[in-house]
């Protein structure tokens, strides 16, 4: 039976044969996906093997009995021809037996409650044929639960070559074993697409999972272990891609993207070394130490493991009172992730309760982060601990009498921190090669007894608080200062020194053997002067310099000019930061310098309020990181009022650059990345307003150019294309090149949508956004007008949608040209389904489908650039077609499903699935392809995997891999 000829309509529990080829999408509906592997296979074959199979094994068995009749009877011999058990479905069905299960065709069922397909033998293969399982629902998060395929206490199960939609679960392991699920397309299941529970050895490959609506994901994997996934695409789904709640699985060679978590796991599962990350690819991770995302990995959060009184042996939260006893040493850098500076943020024990001791039994707390935590309790006790390598040792807040008492504490930010804690005691306690021994905030009656506070850069570090004793303790030989007080505390009357030695302080009430003065919240300055200490500094009058005025060679410096002025006499720097960390400047005004203010290799800049008035350059920044730029002015100046050059991760917001002289420009930014250009505002320059070169990866929105002589956006030809994110429009009239970058009139202009039905000229004057998220030019015919011959031109505008949509759809009408646009966002950008549609020389970034053809046949689809999209090209039943010279960086790069006589030309294509896919098709003719994807290169089914489809290799194609097209002869595709 040939599938392409199938019944088309289901019927209630038998379902047609699965016809990939036949989908009539509605206008605005996205195409089919087509399954990952599979597709429209040739059941002859299949009856065919068969029929060859049963014939040999009688042959066999006539033989023996021809031959026994005519020899001598031998004593005792026995032959048996083993059986291969091969079965037909049709639908839904429970399969108790072993053997191998053959689903002839597509089923679509209303089971609601239970399994469409139920395994319940060991030893089952069942292989879909590239049909469709279809259930419809239940929909919601709650019981009753449907399954289109569930296997229960079984093993040895293979399940392949299929697609399953519309159940609560996909498919449904329970207690299965040493099993396999490959080339599935499990999609739009509720609950799950793929549900592992207390499974072992089993292995998902070469499939993929989307779509599902629960926080179970489009896979979970819960209890169980030794399971392997690879090669798998969990993408799409509403929660998250991957769960994992067990231990010693392998992921490998995979894709979680674009789930609002691609994977998650249970805190208990999620250190390194309990399960295996390899060669995936994934954007966010929640708690799964031992995987390594591209945005982000929060680390795993410790409080959700709550720990019960008496030995304990892991990290976790103690909320219950009694008293708990550490068996064993913690080593935090052998769990988490250490390269993931979140991990610093993360507390090893937490208590939460009150009448709670820990003893850790003279046993280690190590690694990362921080190694104790209390806060917001009473009669707390930590006793015997011993704490190494973290942020933190122990933090105290909000506590009432808590006691810490034999503790010994080496190599840390802060030993102990005590914050807001009234009385209490610490005693026995050691601490060493620490930046800061203990520190006093808000802390009040607390007695520290017996402590030895040596070698750190801080022994003790008080900020507030009072009525504190200190007694019996050595506090010397800290590298700073032994005893450091802050300018509101250091004479205070009411802490107590008693029989306790300290080298240096500032405290005057710390009786140490060395005072010195106080250091002040604010150092006043008159003069221009080198700051090299660290500190706050407050300018206190006007100043005149000669040549540069302040020089910052130091970190942690804030220069509050107080809205005073300093004026130069055209040469210098009215204030340069070179090479230093955390640098802050305020409420400065820099008048006649060469540069008003210069910052070069800075990291933790910050300048605010800066105005700079007649220089060459208003703000520099070269070599900088982790900066803000905000609501600053400059103005007449001949080269450039903001000038950015190799810096990364700038905010850069609220800022005016007005009334350049010479050749300026207002804003320029010159190999900057990972940065956002916000709100900003550029007037009356000679040159442009603002300048990108070497641009990438940045944000650019809602700023304001005009009067600007040349052009108000400017963009070197290197940042000319998709290097950059415009999530809003920018106001202003011209700009060079920038395709990426939405520039609109002062006066915002939706694009002129329009539904077409007759044959229009349609030419962009200007970028526009479009808000309605439905289709904006429909182009159709009436049985009383036609809309052939439409053009529409965008001249190289930009048109970015932000709720979706579609831009154009060509749904009946002829010889419709679509030409010079870059559309970004649209959920799908074109659709053509009329024939000879030309599309041209356009940029499509960000959609779902950025160009579909359906029956658009002698069509011609050339010199387009398609970015960060879902699939490239999608074209159905389009014969006479030609695809070249395009350039795709997507996820699917184009599906070619029948048609015939389709020229696909010097097309590159770098797809992080499928760069190019044909089912069914014939005389394909390809020539000088690129084709690179990590799943496949190039992919055939159906008719379209033989030389008898007719289809030719004219040479120079290229592929990362050649999957079952058979007639591809190039000696770089295979």
């Amino acid at each position: 039976m040939d599938n392409e000829n199938a019944n088309d309509t289901p019927t209630e529990g038998q379902g047609t044969m699965i016809n990939y080829g036949t989908e009539t999408p509605q206008s605005n509906t996205p195409p089919p996906s087509p399954p990952v592997y599979g597709g429209e296979s040739n059941r002859k074959g299949l009856v065919i093997g068969a029929a060859i199979v049963i014939i040999l094994a009688l042959g066999a068995v006539l033989g023996f009995q021809l031959i026994s009749h005519h020899a001598p009877k031998p004593v005792s011999t026995t032959t048996t021809i083993p059986a291969t058990s091969m079965f037909n479905i049709k639908n839904c069905t429970t399969i108790n037996k072993p053997g191998t299960y053959y689903l002839l065709n597509s089923i679509f069922t209303k089971v609601q409650n239970g399994s469409c397909i139920e395994i319940a033998s060991n030893d089952v293969k069942l292989d879909g044929n590239g049909n469709l399982i279809h259930g419809s629902g239940p929909y919601a998060i709650v019981p009753p639960y449907s399954y289109g395929i569930e296997a229960k206490g079984v093993s040895n199960v293979t399940v392949s070559n299929l697609g399953i939609s519309g159940f609560s679960y996909g498919i449904y392991f329970d207690s299965v074993d040493n099993s396999i699920i490959t080339k599935v397309n499990a999609t739009n299941n509720t609950m799950s697409n793929f549900f592992m529970f207390d499974s072992y050895d089993n292995i998902l490959e070469n499939s993929s999972a989307s779509k599902s609506a629960s926080k179970e994901g489009g896979i979970y994997i819960l209890g169980g272990g030794g399971n392997k996934i690879s090669n798998v695409a969990s993408n799409f789904n509403i929660y998250y891609g991957l769960v994992i709640n067990s231990t010693n699985n392998t992921i490998q060679y995979s894709h979680f993207e674009n789930n609002p978590a691609d994977i998650l796991c249970n805190a208990s599962v999620g250190a390194l070394g309990e399960n295996k990350f390899a060669n995936t690819s994934c954007n966010t991770n929640f708690y799964c130490e031992f995987a390594t995302c591209k945005k982000t990995n929060v680390p795993i959060n410790f409080t959700s493991l709550k720990l019960m009184p008496g030995n304990i042996s892991s990290c976790g939260e103690l909320v219950y009172a009694g008293t708990y006893v550490l068996s064993k040493d913690i080593n935090l850098a052998k769990i988490l992730n250490i390269s993931n500076p979140l991990t610093k943020t993360i507390s090893c024990i937490t208590i939460k309760g009150g009448s709670i001791t820990l003893d850790c039994n003279n046993h280690t707390i190590s690694g990362v982060g921080s190694g104790i935590v209390a806060n917001h309790e009473f009669n707390v006790s930590i006793t015997n601990c011993r704490l190494a390598n973290l942020s933190y040792g122990i933090r105290l807040s909000n506590l009432i009498y808590p006691k810490a008492s034999g503790i010994s504490i080496t190599n840390v930010t802060t030993g102990i921190e005590l914050d807001n804690v009234t009385g209490g005691t610490l005693s026995k306690i050691s601490i060493n090669n620490s930046q800061r021994g203990i520190v006093y905030n808000a802390t009040s009656g607390v007695t520290t007894a017996n402590v030895r506070v040596y070698n750190n850069t801080y022994g003790i570090y008080f900020t507030s608080g009072s009525a504190n004793l200190f007694s019996n303790s050595n506090i010397t030989n800290n590298f700073k200062i032994d005893v450091y007080c802050s300018p509101t505390t250091y004479n205070s009357t009411t802490n107590l020194f008693q029989t306790t030695r300290c080298g240096v302080s500032d405290c005057i009430w710390a009786n140490c053997r060395s005072y010195v003065l106080p250091q002040l919240a604010k150092y006043p300055i008159s003069q221009c002067m080198t700051i090299s200490h660290s500190g706050n500094y407050s300018l206190q009058s006007n100043l005149i310099s000669n040549n540069t005025c302040f020089t910052i060679t130091n970190g942690n410096i804030l220069l509050n000019c107080n809205n005073h002025t300093i004026t130069g006499k055209g040469f210098g720097y009215g204030i340069l930061a070179i090479n230093a960390t955390n640098v802050t400047l305020e409420n400065c005004k820099v008048v006649n310098f060469e540069n008003g203010f210069k910052a070069k290799g800075v990291r933790g800049l910050n300048v605010q309020n800066l105005i700079a008035n007649s220089t060459q350059i208003g703000i520099y920044a070269s070599n900088v990181a982790n900066a803000t730029i905000g609501s600053d002015v400059a103005y007449i100046y001949t080269v450039a009022g903001f000038y950015l050059k190799n810096a990364k991760n700038v905010n850069v917001f609220s800022d005016s650059a007005q009334n350049g002289l010479d050749n300026a420009s207002g804003f320029v930014f010159i190999n900057t990345t990972q940065s956002n250009i916000r709100f900003d505002y550029s007037k009356r320059n000679p040159a442009d307003g603002f300048v990108f070169v070497n641009f990438r990866n940045n944000s650019v929105a809602n700023n304001t150019a005009s009067t600007n002589r040349l052009f108000d956006y400017y963009c070197s030809p290197s940042s000319s294309g998709l290097f950059a994110d415009s999530t809003g429009a920018n106001t202003g009239v011209t700009k060079n090149i920038c395709r990426w970058l939405v520039v609109e009139p002062l006066v915002p202009v939706n694009p002129p949508c329009q539904a077409i039905s007759s044959a229009s000229q349609i030419s962009l004057s200007t970028d526009m956004l479009y808000n309605s998220g439905a289709t904006c030019y429909n182009i159709y015919n009436t049985n009383s007008s036609t809309a052939n011959n439409t053009v529409i031109n965008c001249n190289g505008h930009t048109v970015l949608a932000n709720k979706g949509g579609v831009f154009v759809q060509v749904s009946n009408s002829s010889h419709v040209t679509l030409e010079n646009c870059y559309l970004e966002n649209f959920t799908q950008a074109v659709i053509a389904k009329g024939p000879n549609t030309e599309i041209i020389n356009n940029t499509i970034a960000d959609s779902d489908y950025a160009i579909s053809l359906y029956g658009a046949g002698y069509s011609r689809l050339y010199n387009n650039s398609i970015f960060n999209s879902t699939t490239g090209i999608y074209a159905y039943n389009s014969n006479f077609t030609s695809i070249k010279n395009n350039l795709m960086f997507v996820e699917n790069g184009m599906t070619v499903r029948r048609g015939s006589n389709l020229q696909i030309y010097n097309n590159t294509v770098h797809a992080t699935q499928y760069a190019a896919q044909f089912f069914n098709a014939t005389s394909l003719q390809l020539k000088n392809n690129l084709f690179n994807g990590s799943i496949a290169g190039i992919e055939c089914y159906g008719i379209a995997e033989n030389a008898s489809s007719a289809s030719q290799d004219f040479g120079g194609n290229r592929c990362s891999s050649n999957i079952n097209c058979n007639w591809i002869t190039s000696p770089l595709c295979g």
